[in-house]
């Protein structure tokens, strides 16, 4: 089934899903949200557009592929700051066996910003046990991410910019941003495959 969505502030989205194939494809004008209610104008030269593909053969198993195109004229990186245009390309395969669940995934980000290239990545990885038969049971995960960082010094930047990044990334406190990071360590999942 296709569903296109088309929403003001410049945002377009198709959908289709049929069987084991997810696709999305949209196209967003970002927004800064401003207070007040529905008062939020477009970030003049900010855009978004991109292809996300799940297939999903059977109930325990499934890929994600993704491919973004990012323009943003004000970053601020490691190593750059102005205009950015990025393009970010990854695959993520996730699975579960009884009580183990586990994904493991890859991102790539070429481009340019602040007039220098752009050469980032972004790995993850998680294994994890459920204690019981529902998604409401207890569940242990280790999980490991490595995001590049920059060097100031070098010819290209290397930082990997989230484009838009859960600021609570590892806790609540919101004390770090996926970049320029190196952690492992356990977290609480409460979702596994769709059934």
């Amino acid at each position: 089934m296709t569903v296109p969505t088309f929403a003001s502030r410049g945002t377009a989205r198709l959908t289709y899903a049929g069987g084991p194939l997810h696709l999305d494809l949209f196209a967003v004008r970002p927004v800064a949200v401003e207070p007040g209610v529905f008062d939020d104008g477009r970030v003049a030269g900010r855009f978004l557009g991109g292809l996300h593909v799940t297939f999903a053969p059977s109930a325990t198993a499934a890929v994600d592929g993704f491919y973004y195109y990012n323009v943003n004229p004000q970053v601020a990186l490691v190593g750059a700051a102005g205009y950015e245009r990025t393009e970010t390309t990854g695959v993520r395969l996730r699975g579960q066996r009884g009580a183990a669940d586990g994904s493991v995934g890859a991102i790539g980000q070429t481009g340019d910003a602040g007039g220098r290239p752009v050469r980032a990545f972004a790995l993850h990885a998680d294994a994890g046990w459920r204690f019981g038969p529902d998604a409401s049971s207890p569940h242990v995960a280790v999980r490991a991410d490595v995001l590049s960082g920059g060097d100031p010094a070098g010819h290209a930047v290397g930082t990997f910019d989230a484009l838009y990044p859960n600021v609570s990334y590892s806790t609540e406190a919101t004390i770090e941003a996926p970049a320029n990071l190196v952690q492992v360590g356990t977290v609480a999942r409460s979702t596994r495959l769709p059934r």
